[in-house]
């Protein structure tokens, strides 16, 4: 599916994700239609029997329920909300995982091949979703937040780590032209 838009992909902790238990903060590195000092906020599964904030520049969306392969009910609506503020956007969770399916033929012994499947097919199923439930309105997107909570279930080896999330920002590169 060819998609005619910028698109760009924002990792806010990568370093923090493939050691898994560094917390450190640090900045988004934010490109393309967020202006310097625009003010956002984030919304997903937690948020859906509260009051959706107002007042923001941009917003980003949760399309997963806080981990791979599974979905924020609330989706919908708070993808609308985001979509009032002008500049939406959306994110994915992701965590450790193996899948001998996938983009990638892996032997039964190759858990780097088979973690980045399973990152890829992460991106998959939550670009798939999102689409579903926008009617493809989330597929002219521009921007994309991949999202790395250490509370999720990591590998200690941070190369298995790194696969997982070089498979989901491959797709998310592939699906943008």
């Amino acid at each position: 599916m060819a998609l005619r838009f910028r698109f760009s992909i924002f990792v806010t902790a990568l370093l923090a994700a493939t050691a898994v238990g560094a917390v450190a903060p640090t900045a988004a590195l934010a490109g393309g239609s967020i202006a310097s000092g625009s003010v956002g906020a984030d919304i997903s599964w937690p948020q859906c029997d509260s009051a959706y904030p107002e007042g923001y520049s941009f917003g980003i969306v949760g399309v997963t329920g806080g981990r791979p392969f599974s979905t924020n009910d609330c989706f919908g609506s708070e993808f609308q909300w985001a979509a009032a503020t002008g500049n939406p956007q959306l994110y994915i969770n992701l965590a450790y995982g193996l899948s001998l399916d996938g983009p990638l033929i892996c032997a039964a012994d190759d858990t780097g091949c088979q973690a980045y499947n399973y990152g890829y097919d992460s991106a998959l199923s939550a670009h798939r979703y999102a689409s579903s439930q926008t009617g493809g309105a989330s597929d002219r997107l521009g921007s994309w937040w991949v999202d790395v909570e250490t509370e999720n279930s990591w590998s200690d080896d941070p190369d298995q780590n790194s696969y997982v999330i070089q498979g989901a920002l491959d797709y998310l590169q592939r699906i943008a032209g």
